[in-house]
C-alpha cells in the first residue's frame, strides 16, 4: 500500500505523526513527496483527526481539493 501511494502521481501521503519515524522508512522517497507537493503532515502529533485545525488551512484545502478529483 505505501508502495502505491508513493508512486502513483495522483495520490497524496498524509502523516499525521511520526514525521521522522516515516521519513527514515521512506528515505530519498519522502524528499520527492516534498517536492512533488504530496505531502500532508499533521501540526499536532497527539491528535490525528483531519481537520483544518490539525493540518492548517492549506494542508486541509490540499486533502479536501484531491478528494473532489
Amino acid at each position: 500500500m505505501i508502495w502505491h501511494i508513493t508512486h502513483s502521481t495522483d495520490a497524496i501521503f498524509i502523516v499525521p505523526r511520526a514525521v521522522k519515524k516515516w521519513q527514515t522508512i521512506l528515505g530519498p522517497i519522502w524528499h520527492r513527496l516534498e517536492q512533488e507537493d504530496r505531502i500532508v503532515i499533521g501540526k499536532n502529533p497527539l491528535n490525528q483527526s483531519l481537520t483544518k485545525n490539525n493540518l492548517g488551512e492549506e494542508q486541509y484545502c490540499k486533502i479536501i481539493n484531491h478528494l473532489k478529483k
